[in-house]
């Protein structure tokens, strides 16, 4: 089964700014993934590659410290044990 895209990752595309081979590479996996199925693998390139990567990098700098050395995965993580335990 084939389908459209959401409209909002053509709203996301908009708000990208890059390189034109990124816009067009990115249009390119949009495509690709209409007519795809699950299990259809895409390899993006590395023009996709590197944005992904630069744009991890820079959310990473504008996460403020606190946030990143925060306790509250591992608390999370023992009320989801303490969940299984209860439930198991």
């Amino acid at each position: 089964m084939t389908s459209t895209p959401p409209i909002e990752l053509r709203r996301l595309l908009s708000m990208i700014e890059g390189p034109r081979k990124l816009l067009d590479d990115i249009e390119r996996l949009l495509r690709w993934k209409t007519g795809s199925g699950e299990q259809d693998v895409f390899e993006p390139g590395p023009t996709i590659d590197h944005f992904i990567e630069t744009e991890l990098e820079r959310l990473d700098e504008i996460v403020p410290a606190r946030v990143r050395r925060s306790g509250s995965v591992e608390q999370l993580n023992e009320l989801f044990r303490a969940t299984l335990r209860e439930v198991g």
